[in-house]
């Protein structure tokens, strides 16, 4: 235990056997422990400088300080004017009155934990009360002052430009403002004008997620950790959000009052085993505790998918709307998240969840159908045969038999995207799956469809006991009665010609609702950057393009080359999958052209 913890808080520690915590707020007394001397009976004999150098020091460091003394407000606010320190303090609590339940109220205006706290003092009995105030709360003895900035605990993180100090002044005058209103909290909160925006450049803010991964408890709903270290912190959170099925962003808060800065982190992953995602970290600092900022970004996501992991302080599942708090696109614009279009139909593969996550802030209904996962079988939901098989081949016994003996189901090839829809809905779709030759035709019905073990030959009957046995055994009984079925009841025919892609998208794109926005994606033609000499357009790719283009022309449907939406070479991940920022461009564009369309 280092010099500068005083016994109380080595005998409360001990008694309740904690492990000390690092530091965020300082509260000082000022007579005899700040300054030497008492303001009030004979003066200041001595401002050290070095008390004065610790204050500024701690900022920079992240750490905040306030005051608890027993003085007259305004003669101590002038010696700390006067020392130009006056605003390096939040919360300062200067008068006669009992210190224990001011402290209190302190550490709860900071909405920090007691073991993150340290009140320094030279009174024995008033660090006891403090004690007793607030159990918890370390305590110094003013003869350990010199001592605090060698302790680890109060090493903080490098702040130079005074960030958590300004935040917390934004905090300050909220409370000012909260007590005027008196009891009446919602209308205080619907008068404060508070403002929640996305920022989905996460990489450019790392030290922050970490901090509030790390560093969160009583808004942290989902407590999952990463290393100590911010570089394997980082450099774990960056791989684990690479994925195109992940999407993340900082939340950044502000009101009247003052801008938080980021409060709050988000991952969650997509798929279609989950409509609107799955919640991974969902956290949130303190300093909005009350604002009602998490249940808020919670529904606004569209309640996600989230295992709670207990203890936190605020529910997310409570039925109350927080109608007092607006999603911006970003704090300068102050352009309000509306979800101005009725509706938004996605369908083809992964790539369409990624964009869906960022369409959903923008309608009340986003339905997409995307390719999954059925073990061992990658069940494709971006071919274009898959969206025209007729009625007549559904209902025959032997292509239904098929689908059985295939692992895959009836309703693999229905589709709602197709249906009537609302005036001014947009529809976005992709048949990237259409450029893999993994094509065959069912004897009986004639049927053309696609079947795929990822990593097995496009041609399924011409796997190995080698490719097999990569399998689990459940995996291997399925793909074995796939292989035979497919070996007794269709030809393989690979890829598809180039005038039946046509015809398969002509007839696709007809079936469209005519009121819709309606739009398709090109595929990217490389495979790494085009910037790099070693690569060229890949002809199937290029292929592909050329004869959507054909069709869409035919039919006015807008399109989108994903290629255009890469900015860096690290943003290609592997053929066809991109980092997650690539897809919110693409989504924005996708809706701005689409509110155009509709102006126009």
């Amino acid at each position: 235990m280092r010099a500068g913890r005083s016994d109380e808080t080595q005998r409360f520690a001990k008694k309740k056997n904690m492990v000390p915590e690092n530091v965020r707020l300082v509260i000082w007394d000022l007579d005899e422990t700040l300054w030497k001397g008492t303001l009030t009976e004979g003066g200041i004999t001595e401002f050290p400088q070095v008390h004065r150098d610790i204050v500024v020091e701690l900022a920079k460091r992240g750490i905040l300080s306030s005051i608890c003394s027993k003085n007259d407000f305004a003669a101590a606010k002038a010696v700390l004017v006067e020392q130009n320190l006056w605003d390096y303090f939040v919360f300062p609590s200067i008068d006669w009155s009992a210190k224990g339940p001011r402290i209190q109220r302190i550490v709860e205006l900071a909405q920090l934990r007691p073991p993150t706290v340290t009140f320094v003092d030279d009174s024995p009995a008033v660090r006891a009360e403090a004690l007793a105030a607030v159990p918890g709360l370390c305590v110094v003895d003013a003869t350990g002052i010199h001592d605090l900035l060698r302790d680890p605990r109060f090493l903080g993180k490098n702040d130079a430009n005074l960030s958590r100090l300004a935040h917390y002044k934004v905090l300050e005058a909220k409370n000012a403002g909260e007590a005027l209103a008196g009891d009446d909290n919602l209308a205080f909160l619907r008068a404060s004008d508070i403002r929640v925006s996305f920022d989905y450049r996460v990489e450019q803010h790392f030290d922050r997620v970490i901090e509030l991964i790390n560093r969160t408890n009583q808004l942290n709903f989902t407590k999952r950790r990463f290393p100590d270290d911010d570089g394997e912190a980082a450099a774990a959170i960056s791989i684990e959000l690479n994925p195109p099925w992940r999407q993340a962003a900082l939340v950044r808060v502000a009101d009247k009052y003052g801008d938080y800065g980021y409060v709050g982190f988000f991952s969650r992953t997509f798929g279609p085993d989950f409509a609107n995602g799955r919640l991974l970290d969902f956290c949130f600092s303190c300093r909005t505790l009350g604002m009602g900022i998490e249940k808020f970004v919670y529904d606004a996501l569209g309640k996600p998918e989230i295992e709670v992991v207990e203890p936190v302080v605020r529910s997310l599942f409570v039925p109350d709307e927080i109608d007092w708090v607006t999603l911006v696109t970003d704090l300068q614009t102050n352009e309000a998240v509306r979800p101005d279009f009725p509706e938004i139909r996605l369908r083809g593969g992964c790539e369409l969840d990624a964009i869906s996550s960022y369409c959903a802030l923008r309608t009340s209904d986003c339905s997409r159908e995307t390719s999954l996962m059925r073990s061992p079988f990658f069940v494709r939901k971006d071919i274009t045969a898959h969206v025209l098989v007729p009625e007549v081949t559904r209902e025959a016994p032997s292509w239904q038999a098929l689908l059985r003996e295939c692992g895959l189901e009836e309703a693999d090839f229905r589709n709602d995207f197709l249906k009537p829809c609302r005036d001014g809905a947009i529809l976005i779709y992709s048949a990237w799956g259409d450029i893999v030759p993994k094509y065959y035709r069912h004897h009986e019905t004639g049927q053309i469809f696609a079947m795929d073990i990822p990593a097995f030959p496009c041609d399924l009957t011409l796997a190995t006991d080698e490719h097999l046995a990569t399998l689990d055994s459940e995996g291997r009984k399925r793909a074995e009665r796939a292989i035979a079925s497919l070996a007794s009841h269709t030809e393989f025919l690979g890829g598809l010609s180039s005038e039946l892609l046509l015809e398969n998208l002509l007839d696709v794109f007809a079936r469209f609702p005519a009121n819709a926005y309606r739009c398709a994606l090109e595929a990217d033609e490389y495979w790494k950057s085009p910037d790099d000499p070693a690569t060229s357009p890949r002809p199937e790719a290029v292929e592909y393009n050329r004869v959507l283009r054909q069709a869409a022309a035919r039919h006015g449907i807008d399109l989108f080359n994903v290629a255009d939406f890469v900015m860096a070479q690290g943003e290609r991940l592997w053929t066809h999958h991109y980092h997650r920022i690539v897809y919110f461009r693409l989504a924005g564009a996708i809706m701005s052209r689409a509110r155009g369309a509709r102006s126009g």
